[in-house]
């Protein structure tokens, strides 16, 4: 372990929840608003959920890296050359260059293989270089160089933990787990594993496991306020499903509350089979993981999400919906999984980043139903009445704070630009710009690439021709 050489500045990593756990607002009295039933959306309405990426409203949790007792050492008693490029990599490393102190350490390395103190700078340098890619979410290059810190110096917690925390956002989570146990069983008093673990479990539905990890991550760190929301949260699931049954197939899972909701379950299951052999089909991606389904009466899923009132699902990572009126509504139940399950076609093909929200939204909308006329007559209605607009650069972030007609125009406008994409450009080039997203490319880079035109004059044409549809 590197005790006298631990990592020497503080990263203060802000871990971007891939569409996770929502935060909880301080109980107060419900208004007549939160606690209303869902209205039945309009035939010719689109299905209004919340974004898929809501980093924007989300309390990070904190990953703190500390500061190490001393920095990377000098050689003494060695051939000049390799104490020069030693003292090369120090300088560099203390301004921050990891990169290039890595490169000088890895020289000098090689020159003598059996140094410990090259070994641990050139371990130290591989690290904090990953932690800079992690924040740049690079998380793929990041991985690479946690292995290479890892292989060098393979009793240090904290390498483990990045090298856990890549392989989370590269939606590994088998492997996640093994290497933070790997950071616990060095460190038990690491509270940072203790935190991704239990987001790892929460992901895959074990909602037991995600409670005691992050019981004890807030045990060592009682401070972090976001992660007491995201236990308050789990918590609430794991009350409000305590009973709950499940239908299952081999890409889904769906729970329900009791045997009168088994009909709304099985008809769910074969919406959702429907919607993966339909979008898998037409974006040519299936999702790989196996997909949770939670259907909840009306109040639970207000009382679970904390959501807006004009919600009518949500996709965190698991697919979320309300059927108080499934019975009576069966075509608007399957408008929403439809709708949530494009999500999580979203978040695969972009590997969990964020993916601007009109570009998520409006490929939702777009998936949940073959009546594409009634949506942009809807949007033309809207801007005749007097509605302005909304620039598709102001629609990157989350919806959340819109009131429900912004939202309804917001969800319009972004399923018109999409169309308008697809329509240019087709399907085809639309799944690769989120695959580009994947692989953390810019996004106004990535536009251009695909479609072979600025992001800033698609905007511009957009806006004119949908100036031009609305009489004067």
């Amino acid at each position: 372990m590197i005790t006298a050489l631990g990592l020497t500045v503080a990263v203060v990593l802000l871990l971007i929840v891939r569409e996770r756990l929502s935060p909880t607002p301080a109980e107060g009295p419900k208004t007549e608003q939160e606690t209303a039933p869902r209205p039945a959306a309009a035939k010719d309405e689109p299905v209004l959920t919340i974004p898929a990426d809501r980093s924007e409203r989300e309390p990070p949790l904190r990953i703190l890296m500390k500061p190490g007792a001393s920095p990377p050492a000098s050689v003494s008693d060695h051939d000049p050359v390799t104490a020069q490029l030693n003292n090369e990599g120090l300088t560099h490393y203390s301004r921050g260059d990891y990169s290039e102190a890595a490169a000088l350490f890895q020289k000098a390395f090689e020159r003598d293989g059996q140094n410990r103190t090259l070994r641990n700078n050139l371990a130290l340098a591989k690290g904090n270089l990953a932690w800079k890619q992690v924040e740049a979410r690079q998380y793929r290059e990041a991985l690479e160089n946690y292995q290479s810190a890892v292989r060098l110096v393979p009793d240090e917690p904290t390498f483990f933990l990045g090298q856990g925390l890549a392989y989370d956002r590269l939606n590994e989570p088998d492997r996640a787990v093994q290497s933070l146990k790997e950071a616990i069983a060095l460190n038990p008093k690491m509270p940072e594993a203790y935190k991704i673990l239990g987001d790892v479990y929460y992901q895959r539905d074990e909602i037991e496991m995600a409670a005691g990890y992050y019981e004890k991550g807030l045990e060592l760190d009682p401070s972090d306020p976001a992660l007491r929301l995201h236990l308050a949260k789990v918590r609430r699931e794991k009350e409000t499903q305590a009973g709950f049954q499940q239908e299952a197939s081999r890409v889904f899972t769906v729970k329900f509350e009791g045997r009168e909701e088994r009909d709304a379950a099985q008809r769910a299951l074969r919406d959702l089979e429907e919607a993966y052999r339909e979008i898998g089909k037409a974006a040519s991606y299936y999702p790989q993981q196996p997909i949770t389904v939670i259907l909840y009466s009306d109040q639970q899923f207000r009382d679970v999400t904390r959501t807006a009132s004009w919600t009518q699902g949500l996709f965190d990572g698991k697919i979320r919906v309300p059927i108080g009126g499934a019975a009576t509504e069966p075509d608007l139940l399957k408008k929403v999984l439809f709708h949530e399950y494009t999500h999580a076609v979203v978040h695969g093909l972009s590997r969990g980043l964020a993916v601007p929200t009109w570009l998520n939204e409006g490929m939702a909308v777009y998936f949940e139903s073959e009546d594409s006329t009634s949506r942009e007559q809807h949007l033309l209605r809207q801007l005749r009445s007097g509605a302005t607009i909304i620039p598709i650069e102001q629609l990157h972030g989350s919806f959340m704070g819109l009131s429900d007609n912004q939202a309804a125009l917001a969800y319009d406008e972004s399923y018109s630009a999409v169309k308008t994409l697809i329509g240019r450009y087709g399907l085809y080039r639309l799944m690769r710009l989120l695959e580009d997203m994947g692989n953390q490319k810019d996004f106004a880079a990535a536009f251009s690439d695909q479609f072979m035109v600025s992001y800033e004059t698609f905007q511009s044409d957009w806006r004119r021709t949908l100036q031009g549809a609305v009489p004067r």
